[in-house]
């Protein structure tokens, strides 16, 4: 079992010191820990952050949303450009994972129709 397994949320990206994982109660919130301080990340502020293109006011942005985001990277060294590179490369991961969702739902619903067609096709064989 990993070192983080205990904590809850589905992970969708871990990098260094920062694990990225969906909110329990609510899946489209997120939850960034910073080695062991978690984070709440309502919904859309990891794509919003990740939108803020350039690093320009990051570390404003993350101040204003929770002060202790960059006391947390100062103590690890790290720099909120840094966190937003992390936290881009989980909001790709996340829009992988959405995309194979639909692609497999699409795939499911594509082979559902065809058994139908097969089964009224069966039927109509019958017939005769």
């Amino acid at each position: 079992m990993g070192e983080h397994d205990e904590r809850e949320g589905k992970r969708i990206y871990s990098e260094g010191v920062v694990d990225v994982r969906t909110f329990p109660k609510d899946p489209e919130a997120h939850v960034v820990y910073i080695r062991e301080r978690g984070f709440l990340f309502q919904h859309d502020v990891l794509k919003e952050v990740v939108e803020r293109s350039g690093g320009r006011n990051l570390a404003n942005f993350f101040d204003n949303y929770n002060p202790g985001i960059i006391c947390t990277l100062k103590e690890n060294n790290m720099s909120p450009v840094e966190l937003t590179l992390v936290l881009a490369r989980a909001r790709v991961k996340e829009l992988e994972q959405e995309r194979d969702y639909f692609i497999d739902e699409a795939r499911k619903a594509k082979e559902s129709s065809f058994e139908e067609e097969l089964t009224e096709a069966e039927k109509n064989l019958m017939r005769f």
